[in-house]
Parts: C-alpha cells; structure tokens; sequence
C-alpha cells in the first residue's frame, strides 16, 4: 500500500478540522438567520450563547460534519490514488475478537462508572444532560450520537490518522496513542476526569484496532459506547 507522507498527513488532517470548524459556523450562521428572520426583535447575542446548549443545533452540526468531512477525506485519498476502503480498514473482521474488546469496553466503562460514583461525579456529564434536555428531536440526536459522530471520528482518528501514523516511524505504538490524544482534544466541552476516561477510551479503541485490523470494527465499539452513554442519560433524565 503507498505510504503518505507526514506533511501530507498533517495536510489532510488540518483540512479535515478547519472543514470540522468550518461547518459548526456554517451551521451556526443558518440557525441565527432562522431565528433572526421568525424572532427579529429578540437579542441575537443571547440566542448565540444559547446555541452551544441546543440539542437540535448539535445535532444538525454532527450530521453535516460527518456528511461533509467524510467525503473531504474520501476525496483526498482518491487524489493521492489511494482506494478508501482499503487504506482506511474499511474490512471484515472476526466476531471471536469484537466480542473480547466489546466486554473490554464494557468492562471499562462500568469501572469508569463506578469511580465517578465513588468520587462524587455525576454519571451523566452536564453537556450531555443539557443538550438531551433540549434535544428538540430525541430521534435525531440518537441518530447524532450513535452513527455519525463515531462514523467520522473513527473514519479520521482510528482509520486514517492510524493507518498514516503505522507507517512511520513511529509505528503502531504511536498510532494508537497520538490518534486518542487528539481524538480527545475534539471532546473540549468535557473537562477533568471525563477527559481522562475519553483518553483511555481511544486508546482501548487503537488496541482494538491494531488487534483486529478493521475500522469497521472500531465502529462497532464506538457506537455501543455513545449506546450506553445515551442509555444512561435517558434512564436518569427520563424523556
């Protein structure tokens, strides 16, 4: 398989996150010329504050972010003559393994789980809670949670930024740690202890990557975590 380069990989991924950015704001500007057109003696400025609590507009952004930089970085890859599929394990894998890293997952999660009891921290996190509370469409936002949000993020972090990494010199060990280290940046509006599961979490996710050898697998994994963690919002935030 032909390598990339490390200035091309930073290439890429930096497209991919200014087009990350770059949408939230798109997305941002149509939801305040919505409101300014139906409310338009209301104060923008509190509606803009507003918007980073808003279950709809979170939404939407997930689904236009994964949509739009999924096909950016599909597009980049053809361009260097690279096919998607392969270059980001997009591949079978076997159950007899996803079974070991899903109860791995859940073994970590329900330990996870018990720290934060222990420690005093809420199970749900606050952002969670606030945009659940205000999700407008439930629906849309499980849709949000569960299937695009780990579709991009395992697509960029577990599937192309690994596979780039590998092949360097830095070698598997890098490409496990340096994706889950960036993987957690994304996740800023979570802070503390939550930062650090989410850090553990991506590198559970590169083991089982390595281990496995499919994206698609890693996927799987993802998804039943934003699972469980919606699950859990729902069982202590009701509908």
């Amino acid at each position: 398989m032909q390598r990339l380069s490390l200035w091309t990989i930073l290439g890429i991924f930096l497209s991919l996150a200014l087009l990350f950015v770059g949408t939230e704001l798109v997305v941002g500007m149509g939801f305040m010329a919505v409101e300014t057109w139906r409310h338009p003696k209301n104060d923008l400025a509190l509606y803009v504050h507003a918007l980073s609590f808003d279950g709809v507009y979170f939404s939407v952004t997930t689904l236009a972010r994964a949509l739009f930089c999924a096909s950016l970085l599909a597009g980049f890859l053809k361009m260097q003559g690279l096919s998607v599929a392969r270059y980001l394990a997009l591949k079978k894998f076997a159950w007899s393994r996803y079974l070991f890293w899903q109860m791995a997952l859940f073994a970590y999660l329900a330990v996870s789980e018990y720290g934060m009891q222990k420690l005093g921290f809420p199970v749900v996190h606050e952002f969670i809670e606030t945009i659940y509370k205000n999700a407008g469409s439930l629906p849309l936002l499980w849709v949000a949670l569960m299937i695009a949000a780990p579709l991009l993020e395992e697509l960029v972090f577990r599937g192309f930024l690994y596979q780039g990494i590998a092949t360097t010199r830095l070698a598997v060990p890098g490409a496990i740690i340096i994706p889950a280290m960036l993987w957690t940046l994304t996740h800023f509006q979570y802070h503390g202890i939550f930062m650090g599961i989410i850090l553990g979490g991506g590198i559970l996710l590169g083991l089982a990557r390595w281990h496995m050898g499919s994206t698609l697998a890693t996927l799987g994994l993802h998804a039943s975590w934003n699972l469980i963690s919606t699950l859990l919002a729902h069982y202590y935030l009701g509908s």
